[in-house]
């Protein structure tokens, strides 16, 4: 599994490519904790390259917009295109 990020027009894209399973979503969630930490408050996850576990992506989302709103008083929206 490999994260990625980039900050484009103040949004930050964290993109997630490979495999994501319930043995990478704890290393996952610490990454974008990591990089989330750097103060980003727009962001959009990419999980199109090669992704291939639905299921733990949202698991993988629960676990972090749920400590984001808890700790910065965020919301959060998630759509698909």
């Amino acid at each position: 599994m490999e994260i990625t990020h980039k900050e484009e027009s103040s949004i930050l894209l964290i993109a997630i490519k490979g495999r994501l399973d319930g043995l990478t979503v704890p290393s996952a969630e610490r990454s974008i904790n990591e990089i989330l930490g750097r103060g980003s408050d727009r962001l959009l996850f990419d999980f199109r390259m090669g992704f291939q576990n639905l299921k733990f992506g949202m698991l993988l989302l629960g676990y972090v917009t749920q400590n984001r709103s808890a700790k910065y008083n965020a919301s959060f929206l998630i759509t698909s295109s």
